[in-house]
């Protein structure tokens, strides 16, 4: 009895001691990088791995040397609001990754992550549905110039001079 006891306190110990989260980023990029790499790699899923290790390899390349400031604002703002490993920052980092892939400029990066930033920031602690829609909004359009996908229709966008915007809520505009 005495050995399934300590079973138990040294398997709730081991289980308390991984599931404890990060309650803020350090300021220096590199050690940043490290340690948002690391949460996604906890989570032990290959989408995170291979969000963690695209991440990774365009700030080796020097592709966010530019965004970073912006990155590490909108990852301490998610982190102040409880938001996961998995789906959030996954979802976020890739959006960011498609981003760089994309090419688009740090002008329009930097008005994304500030809308962003609003968006997050307008919901109530713990949730996340404006987030998500956000960020599969930005993904789509980032991606393949989409405004709107879906298993049905999808629609796209003829041009890439895009302006975003956020009143009460974000939007897309485009020149006519």
């Amino acid at each position: 009895m005495k050995r399934l006891l300590l079973l138990q306190a040294l398997f709730l110990l081991h289980f308390h001691s991984h599931s404890q989260t990060t309650k803020s980023f350090p300021d220096e990029p590199d050690q940043f990088i490290r340690e948002v790499l690391s949460m996604l790699e906890a989570t032990r899923r290959s989408d995170c791995s291979a969000t963690a290790a695209a991440f990774s390899a365009s700030y080796k390349a020097g592709m966010l040397a530019n965004k970073m400031p912006a990155i590490q604002a909108t990852a301490s703002i998610m982190l102040g609001r409880n938001m996961l490993a998995y789906p959030h920052f996954e979802l976020y980092l890739r959006t960011v990754n498609d981003f760089v892939k994309a090419g688009k400029d740090d002008d329009l990066f930097q008005r994304w992550s500030d809308i962003l930033n609003k968006v997050t920031q307008a919901q109530r602690r713990g949730e996340s549905k404006d987030f998500k829609a956000y960020l599969e909004f930005s993904d789509g359009l980032f991606t393949q110039g989409a405004i709107y996908l879906s298993d049905s229709k999808s629609w796209f966008a003829k041009t890439d001079n895009i302006t975003l915007q956020y009143d009460s809520v974000p939007r897309a505009v485009f020149p006519a």
